[in-house]
Formats: structure tokens, sequence, C-alpha cells
């Protein structure tokens, strides 16, 4: 570990490069003096409306879904949504009134943890707020330690209660005191059966000052803070141009920083428990196409730039529009964006590097750096009519680098995405095919990306210059 610290020192030192040699071309700068965000295993995730818990896909003869997890590496699964407050644990109480979506049942928790243990995955458990029954909860709570171990990595209590004054859960007048008073119940049940249960929370919608007094009143009770994003909600005509936008890309980076300046007195992590690109499943021809992966790719780097320490997309078994992995009755197909969370996984390792890259397209840039010095760089255009030519100043200590490519025929595809030349097989694995050598001159590497593709450029550092 000291050789390695070693090597990156000699790098960061030699990172003042003469720019002039950048010319023609938009100039990204790595701001490697200045350090990043450590991205942490299991960064991706998906999320599940709670009655999934009783699906028999999970389950580890099941191949394909087996491959598709792998290839985005150790995640976590979430269990929640809004149909966590409708789903009960063993059996309904008598006298619940209201919908009934599901009974989880003990065998139900074992096999996710069976299978999430078996894939190199962890889980979060949300347990239902809306219906107010904290003894329900501790006792669900008391069978996912005992049984989850290590793989359970948080009770959530409730799903967005933020919003349980509009959705018919509480009375109108339900507020913040109203909330955290039920929150604080629900933890003294769950650990007075329980001592030492990890507590997530709060699973808010959008309402940030809740949030902010959350990390407030209760870092003694939490373990990790999780929130949710939807960054274009549902407009009225959604367009893959929409989910593209630097106004999306804007209000992303926007509410993230709140979220982790929130956060930052208490030193707990924060989670998007729950995202994707519009809620209630979706925008049809926008969160099921191409633009979806360009989007996702970005996104997820927005978010490990600022210090978010992991997403999971919401979808699911059956829900279609936005989930990353489709299920036609048991047969198992990436998504679209499952394409940019892929472009992620390989590209994410180490710390992140803050990056510059003043350019009129629409383009987004960001870097990640090894403790042994491997740097990657991803460039996403998503301008549809301008290729964008970037010179990226370099420390001495590389002098080539290698690029893959994530392409689709247009923005509104479903089908013919590639990412290094290759698709997600029928078996869903994954193998890269096509690479482009890039070369460093004068300390400089320069690239072309197309109109609505994503570029990863890994650059090996030169051990004999390193000494």
């Amino acid at each position: 570990m000291k050789a390695k610290r070693a090597i990156l020192s000699i790098l960061i030192s030699t990172s003042i490069i003469n720019f002039s040699k950048a010319t023609n071309a938009d100039t990204l700068t790595l701001h490697l003096h200045q350090p990043g965000h450590w991205i942490r295993t299991g960064f991706i995730g998906l999320s599940f409306e709670a009655p999934s818990l009783t699906s028999n896909n999970f389950n580890l003869s099941n191949k394909v879904y087996v491959n598709l997890l792998r290839n985005l590496g150790p995640g976590w699964f979430r269990f929640g949504g809004n149909s966590v407050e409708y789903t009960y644990w063993k059996r309904v109480p008598p006298g619940t009134q209201g919908r009934i979506l599901s009974t989880i049942q003990p065998d139900n928790l074992t096999n996710v943890f069976r299978f999430a243990r078996g894939i190199g995955w962890k889980v979060i458990l949300g347990v239902n707020l809306g219906h107010y029954n904290p003894e329900m909860a501790a006792d669900e709570a008391h069978y996912a330690v005992i049984h989850g171990g290590s793989v359970l990595k948080g009770i959530e209590i409730g799903n967005e209660p933020d919003l349980f004054n509009r959705n018919g859960l509480r009375p109108r007048s339900y507020n913040y005191a109203a909330y955290q008073k039920d929150f604080v119940n629900y933890v003294h049940a769950i650990r007075k059966r329980t001592p030492g249960a990890p507590i997530g929370g709060p699973a808010f919608a959008y309402k940030l000052p809740w949030f902010k007094s959350f990390t407030q009143n209760e870092a003694a009770n939490t373990t990790l803070f999780t929130f949710h994003e939807y960054p274009t909600g549902k407009p009225q005509h959604p367009t893959p141009q929409v989910l593209l936008s630097r106004s999306v890309t804007d209000r992303m980076y926007n509410v993230t920083s709140t979220l982790i300046a929130d956060a930052a007195p208490t030193h707990i992590s924060v989670r998007m428990g729950e995202m994707n690109s519009a809620y209630d499943g979706g925008m049809p021809g926008t969160s099921d196409v191409y633009a979806s992966a360009l989007w996702l790719a970005d996104a997820l780097y927005t978010f490990a730039d600022q210090g978010i320490v992991g997403v999971n997309l919401h979808g699911g078994f059956g829900v279609g529009g936005y989930t990353p992995i489709d299920d036609n009755r048991g047969v198992f197909t990436p998504a679209p964006e499952y394409y940019g969370a892929l472009l992620f996984h390989i590209g994410a390792i180490g710390h992140t590097v803050p990056v510059t890259l003043n350019t009129i397209n629409n383009v987004g840039a960001h870097a990640t750096i090894t403790t042994s010095g491997t740097l990657r760089v991803v460039i996403i255009n998503k301008d549809e009519l301008h290729s964008e030519t970037v010179s990226i100043p370099l420390p001495s200590t590389y002098r080539a680098g290698n690029a893959i490519i994530l392409d689709a025929p247009s923005l509104s595809s479903k089908n013919g995405i590639s990412l290094a030349g290759s698709s997600v097989s029928k078996q869903g694995t994954w193998l890269p095919r096509t690479s482009t050598s890039v070369q460093v001159r004068d300390g400089v590497a320069k690239v072309t990306v197309r109109p609505i593709t994503a570029m990863l450029i890994t650059f090996h550092i030169d051990i004999h210059k390193s000494h």
C-alpha cells in the first residue's frame, strides 16, 4: 500500500501541464491535486416494490438473471416503494382497512437473503409505517437481523413519509414533528427487540427541509441516510432531450449537494435508496430507450462525485418503463439504461477526480483514479448534432490510453445498443470486443466523441516514468 501511495504521490506532483498543446479542442482539466470521494463497493443497486420479496426470481438457478446482476458487481437490493405501506409481515392485523397488497412470510426473507449472499449483494428492507404498527415492524426486523446477518444493511422505516399527508396515509396536518414521533417509536420498538439493528431512513421523496431536520435529530438512531430522486418528475410531454438536458443534470447536482451538506456534520453516509428517470413507472419513449443509458451513466458519476455512497434504481419484475432489467414472464433482458450502469461499473473504480470541461455542447465528463495510478476518464456526449473534441493534459507518467465506446443507432433506440462493440448476450453475459488506442503526445491526449455516445478512456501509469 505504501508503494501504491508513492506512485500516486509522484503522479500528482507531476500533474502541472503546459496547456498550450491543447488546440482546436475543448480542454478537460483533471484536478488530481484535489481529494475526491472513494467509490464504495456496492454503489449500484436495484430497488423493488415490497411484494417482490415473494417472487421466485430470487433463485440462484436463474442463471441469466444472476449473470446480469453479477455484471454490475456486488450491489445492493432495496425492498420498499409505495407498496410497502400495504404489505404486512406474516399476516394482516385484525381490523386492517384499505388496500392489502401482500403478506411477507419468513421463508420469503430467508430466500432473498440466501440469493443475495450467493451473488455477493446486500439488502435494505423496508417495513410498513403507513399503517402504524411498531410491534409488527419489530418482529419483521428481528427476523431479518437474525437471518440476514451481514447481508442486511438497513431496516428502512416507511416509504416517502413526507407524502403521507397527501396520499391519505395520514391527516393533512401531518408534519415533520408527527413523523419524527412515529419514527422514534418504531426505532424504540425495533431496538428493544433487537439491539443494534441497523436503521435506515428517512426515505423521503422530496422535502429537503425535512431531511435536514432528520439528520439533526435522528443521527443517533440511524446508520444510513436515504433519499429518493426522480429528476424529471413526470412531465406532460416527456422526451429524451428533456432527460438529457442540462436542467435535469443541474437539478440532480443541486439536490445531491444539499443532501451531502446536511449529512456532513453527522458523518453518516447518504444513499439514493430509490432513483430513476421519472416516477410512476417511467416515461415511455424516454425511460425505456437508449437516452436513458447516457443519462444514467452521467447521473451515477454526478452522485459519486459529490459523495453519495450508492444508488438503487427503482423498477423490478414486470414494472416495465424504467427498470434496468426487463422481466417478460421469467425471461430477463437488459433494458437500455442497464448499459449506463454497466459503463459506470467498469469505469468508476478508485476515487473520484474533480474535472473541468468548458464546452458549449451538452457534454458530461468525469474521472476516477486508483491507488496504483490507473486513471479513467469518461466523456458523455449527449448532444445529438455535434461531436466533442477534447484535449486532456496528463502527467508525464502516462503515455497511452485505451478507449471503449457506448453507442446506439439513435436516442430512441431500444435495440442495437453496444458497449465496447458488444451487446449483452441472451445468457446475460457481456464481453468487450473492440477498443481504440489513445495516444498521449507532449503530455496531451486528444479524443473526439461522436454525438450521443460515451467514451471511457483508461490510462495506465508508466512504471518506468514513475520512479
